[in-house]
């Protein structure tokens, strides 16, 4: 998600620790490495970030806390890619636990947080895993979900700090219970999302805003869950959204935050994978681009795979949710359709020649996506550098 300060994780991240290089000159203006997928690469890089092999952590001044949300977006991202897969597994585990699912979603009496749930439901579905009896605990996280859905179709938090709840959940709300069998998402809840979009066809993050500002984070997961919920011939609105996305995007390919800001990668990430979702090839292969040109690759002799948060460079403190979420778009698969299934535990990386001064990124122009056929591979046990927490930025989606 945007590098951009939210009220939301910021907040919620507190609750939960009170609980418990080198890159492309221009978007599209490089060759693609030998050797691994971009999104492969990136997946590979982003599985040494995890510490002890099994979760993020974000650094708060000198403190470094567990950061359950970020490790689901970094097993999200395994899934994308296809690679991985013992990393994810590990990380499922350690989100598994009795401790680490009630400080991230709540102990669901006193807190109950339902964008939480929405994400590790999603979770447990891509992972193959049953959303209703989770963990440890045989949480029904999906009953939890649905209990905390109001008359009005909006899934609230249960907080003595508030509700946080927000357009983002809502969204993911209704891609989990699209998925899940036996249950639909209902039109209240679509309706409400409905709610937060505004004049210009974008979201809002606030669901029943009094003022509406869209950003391109929150239209990116509400046009996956409009799709999501069969709802494209109804008034338009994934039409509207769509053509909001297109019009924000920068001569460069990417996204920012929201119209008229720089672009990056965690943005550019979310729309891409959404532009997929609704068959807009041209402007998902042009944000494709763009991220490819975060990406560092051959030139560089360390953090090779990683994405940047933007055209400044890389930055450690940035680099894992951004990688994490330009992984969403390198791969293009949406949230509906996510799967481990036929993951495997490689760790595929660049196949770099030995450095040398003279050693330059090509100029050949292209938009195409990246390769998906991995040509150079390395086992996991190779691979597993001891991680540095990092400190992560906000994101909306805990």
């Amino acid at each position: 998600m945007s590098r951009f300060a939210g009220v939301l994780t910021a907040v919620t991240a507190a609750v939960a620790v009170l609980l418990g290089g080198s890159f492309g000159s221009a978007a599209g203006a490089q060759t693609d490495p030998a050797g691994a997928s971009r999104a492969e690469a990136a997946a590979s890089w982003l599985a040494d970030q995890l510490v002890d092999g099994e979760r993020l952590e974000v650094t708060f001044g000198t403190d470094s806390f567990d950061d359950p949300g970020l490790t689901i977006d970094a097993v999200l991202a395994f899934a994308s890619a296809g690679v991985a897969e013992g990393f994810a597994a590990d990380a499922t585990a350690w989100l598994a636990s009795s401790a680490t699912t009630a400080s991230y979603v709540g102990d669901g009496t006193v807190e109950s947080y339902a964008g939480a749930l929405a994400k590790l439901s999603l979770l447990a579905q891509v992972r193959g895993l049953d959303p209703t009896g989770w963990g440890q605990g045989d949480v029904d996280l999906v009953a939890r979900l649905v209990s905390q859905e109001q008359v009005n179709g909006r899934f609230t938090d249960v907080s003595a700090y508030g509700d946080f709840s927000n357009s983002i959940g809502q969204s993911l709300a209704i891609v989990v219970l699209t998925r899940e069998p036996g249950t639909a998402a209902s039109d209240a809840s679509i309706d409400l999302l409905l709610l937060s979009q505004c004049a210009d066809g974008g979201f809002a993050l606030e669901l029943e805003p009094t003022g509406c500002e869209s950003g391109v984070d929150t239209s990116a997961y509400a046009l996956q869950a409009l799709v999501a919920a069969g709802r494209p011939s109804d008034g338009g609105e994934v039409d509207r959204v769509v053509a909001y996305l297109e019009d924000v995007q920068s001569d460069d390919g990417g996204f920012g935050t929201a119209a008229g800001e720089s672009s990056n990668a965690n943005s550019t990430g979310l729309a891409v994978q959404a532009l997929r979702v609704a068959s807009r090839s041209d402007p998902a292969d042009l944000g494709a681009g763009f991220l490819a040109s975060l990406q560092v690759d051959c030139d560089a002799s360390t953090d090779r795979g990683a994405v940047a948060f933007d055209a400044s460079g890389f930055d450690a403190g940035t680099a894992t949710r951004a990688t994490a979420q330009a992984l969403l778009g390198l791969a293009g698969v949406g949230y509906l359709d996510l799967s481990a299934a036929t993951a495997s535990s490689e760790l595929p990386r660049f196949d770099c020649p030995a450095l040398s001064s003279t050693t330059s990124s090509s100029t050949t122009s292209s938009t195409a996506p990246p390769p998906t056929t991995p040509l150079a591979v390395v086992s996991s046990a190779s691979q597993t550098p001891a991680a540095t927490p990092v400190i992560a930025n906000p994101s909306f989606t805990g």
